[in-house]
C-alpha cells in the first residue's frame, strides 16, 4: 500500500545534548517556491547562486524572519526538546519558537533544507 514519506528524524545532539531529536515535515513545493521568490527579489531579480551575496536589507531581514517561523511551525512534527529548565519545550506551531536559541532555529532551517535523492 503507497505510504507517503513526508516526515524524516534527525539527531539533535549538537544543540539538544545527547539523544535529542527533531521529526520534521519535507517542505512543500511551493514553500521551496516561497524561498527562492524571496532570494531573488531581494536580490535584484536573480536567484542568487551565493545566497551569502543576498543584501540584508531590514525588509529583508523582516520578510526572511516571518517566512522562516512559518516554515518551522509546519515543518517541526515532534521534538523531545527541552528548556534551560529541562521542561519540554512546545512545538514551534504552539508558541514554542519564541523559546528557542538562534543556534536551535539554524539548527532547524539547516535539517529542512531539501537533499539531493540518495544515489541508487
Amino acid at each position: 500500500m503507497p505510504e507517503r514519506k513526508n516526515t524524516f528524524r534527525v539527531a539533535a545532539d549538537e544543540v539538544q545534548g545527547e539523544g535529542s531529536w527533531v521529526d520534521l515535515r519535507r517542505l512543500s513545493w511551493e514553500q521551496q517556491r516561497r524561498a527562492q521568490r524571496l532570494l531573488a527579489e531581494h536580490a535584484g531579480g536573480e536567484l542568487p547562486r551565493d545566497t551569502t551575496k543576498v543584501p540584508l536589507t531590514v525588509a529583508f531581514l523582516e520578510v526572511n524572519s516571518e517566512f522562516t517561523r512559518e516554515m518551522l511551525a509546519s515543518g517541526v512534527a515532534a521534538w523531545n526538546w527541552v528548556d534551560d529548565q529541562g521542561q519540554a519545550l512546545p512545538l514551534p506551531a504552539a508558541g514554542g519558537m519564541v523559546l528557542l536559541s538562534d543556534q536551535e532555529v539554524a539548527f532547524l532551517v539547516v535539517a529542512l533544507q531539501p537533499k539531493p535523492p540518495p544515489k541508487n
